[in-house]
């Protein structure tokens, strides 16, 4: 699943539980200005949240296994190329249908949004700015509820009644004054955003209703008389018809709501004891969300005394890769291609787990790599210390297009052999070895690679990704970075990969061969 797609989920999981929250604690007293910061913070934090890393912290703890080896030593096989071919079967996408569903409501409702401003500007510009009651307002020539946006004050005079007029001014004023309209704003762009989920929409209602709520008793304060009066005003104001939707009007929905808790007793001073629980449930949410990063790969190791195995080696493991991949003809019309890189954990009964893409490419080859890998059958799994354990794996998946994609039997060919133009092989019958496997290689990496100071003094880290050839004899050739993350770490991950000796070079067909291969180093402080 892409990032933008996990984090959009975490910010709603957020909003959900925070509306849950407000439901049970909060919507029922009268501590309107705390209700109006809650309401906000609810909504700041759950698009916060997720972008919020503790993961160092969390794995930290007594709870959790220790963090990974100094170096993380991705067993990688070698380069897998698929080819496009003209008759390459269209895999559907519903990852890409869902987002250009979101995209347009996004886009529809931004649209909306647009719309509502350009006709309170429109509105701004019909009306005359006059004096009423000590109050600037803006006089409509037409009829329309009262309403404010942030310091404009839209009345329509030949409709309102004498005795009700100061009562509507000081309700708008007060709109004014505390900035409501930001709220409203804040809240629409959240909802533009989450437009999706149900929740979000209820959470805005909610922003706008306290909002009343704040203004009805700014006039119920400064009334000398009987709430019921004003409460009969607002009832004779409801039929009046509204313009716009951005704004905090004075005619609005739940009006019974509006009466109700006008008429409610105050709620005790000890009832903000309750808005404390916020804290722990945000807390909690930022919890849950670091370690369900690193629950399902804590156990995984990087080194062990004997790694996985594909079901008859890596040969057969290509063989699967390339008669499963199929181009996605969406990419194949657009022109796309690239290496994928693939990390998953082979589990202790063979299963593939946790399959994610570490480097990617475009959705719909991600989405078809990622397909292909958690289809694979169950592999040989790693053992350390003569027990099954669970074992961290990246595979590398190259889409290419080929020079003619009408030549459906040249492209097929070249998938067979998995040759490039200078005879370098990707796939053999058998793969070249490091001498005495490819755990001695990883102990190799491990005692002779040094940690530049340079780079530790800079608190620099990553993978780099060395690809280099093993030649017919056995000898390295041709190293270069493929990925790089400093001059210091790829110069020292080059210098090692060149002093190794010499392989068991790859064979085609009971003859050597030269064969590209990609190894992984990664450098960790």
């Amino acid at each position: 699943m892409a990032l933008e797609w996990i984090y959009l989920l975490k910010v709603n999981v957020g909003i959900v539980l925070f509306y849950a929250f407000y439901k049970l604690f909060c919507q029922r007293d009268t501590f309107f200005r705390w209700r109006r910061i809650s309401l906000l913070a609810f909504i700041a934090i759950s698009f916060l949240y997720p972008l919020i890393d503790i993961q160092q912290w969390v794995q930290s703890q007594p709870t959790i296994s220790e963090m990974g080896a100094y170096y993380a030593n991705w067993f990688m096989l070698e380069e897998i190329e698929i080819f496009a071919t003209s008759n390459s079967p269209k895999v559907p996408n519903t990852v890409s249908l869902i987002t250009y569903i979101y995209y347009i409501g996004v886009i529809l409702l931004s649209f909306r949004f647009i719309i509502q401003l350009c006709s309170i500007i429109r509105m701004r510009f019909m009306g005359k700015v006059e004096e009423m009651e000590g109050h600037r307002i803006i006089s409509m020539p037409t009829e329309v509820s009262p309403f404010s946006f942030f310091q404009w004050i839209f009345i329509y005079k030949a409709g309102l009644q004498e005795d009700s007029r100061q009562e509507i001014l000081t309700h708008e004023q007060t709109h004014a004054e505390q900035g409501h309209s930001f709220d409203v704003i804040f809240s629409e762009m959240a909802n533009i955003v989450c437009w999706f989920n149900p929740f979000m929409w209820l959470l805005k209602g909610e922003i706008r209703l306290n909002l009343e709520y704040l203004a009805d008793k700014k006039v119920a304060d400064s009334l000398q008389q009987d709430t019921k009066v004003y409460q009969y005003h607002l009832l004779g104001l409801a039929s009046q018809k509204n313009k716009t939707g951005l704004y905090n009007n004075f005619n609005v929905s739940h009006l019974k709501r509006r009466i109700i808790m006008m008429n409610k007793k105050r709620t005790r001073m000890t009832g903000y004891l309750k808005y404390a629980l916020f804290a722990p449930l945000a807390a909690a949410l930022l919890l849950v969300s670091n370690i369900s990063c690193t629950s399902t790969t804590e156990e995984a190791l990087e080194v062990c005394d004997q790694m996985p195995e594909y079901p008859g080696g890596m040969g057969e493991c290509m063989k699967f890769l390339s008669k499963n991949i199929k181009y996605p003809v969406e990419a194949m019309e657009n022109n796309v291609q690239g290496r994928v890189i693939i990390q998953f954990v082979v589990k202790k009964d063979g299963s593939i787990n946790d399959a994610k893409v570490a480097r990617s490419v475009d959705p719909l080859l991600d989405e078809e790599a990622l397909r292909v890998v958690n289809a694979m059958p169950k592999w040989k799994p790693g053992m350390h210390e003569g027990k099954a354990v669970n074992v961290k794996y990246t595979i590398p998946v190259m889409f290419k297009l080929s020079g003619d994609n009408t030549d459906s039997k040249s492209a097929s060919n070249q998938r067979e052999a998995q040759v490039d133009e200078n005879g370098v092989y990707m796939v053999c019958d058998q793969m070249p070895m490091y001498p005495g496997g490819m755990q001695e290689c990883m102990k190799y990496l491990q005692k002779n690679i040094q940690y530049p100071q340079e780079a530790k003094e800079k608190g620099i880290q990553g993978r780099v990704i060395i690809q280099f050839i093993v030649e017919k004899d056995g000898s390295i050739k041709d190293t270069k970075v493929v990925r790089s993350i400093a001059p210091s770490l790829d110069n020292e991950a080059l210098r090692v990969i060149n002093a190794m000796p010499k392989w068991e070079p790859g064979k085609h067909k009971g003859e050597a061969v030269s064969v590209k291969y990609t190894v992984p180093v990664m450098f960790k402080l």
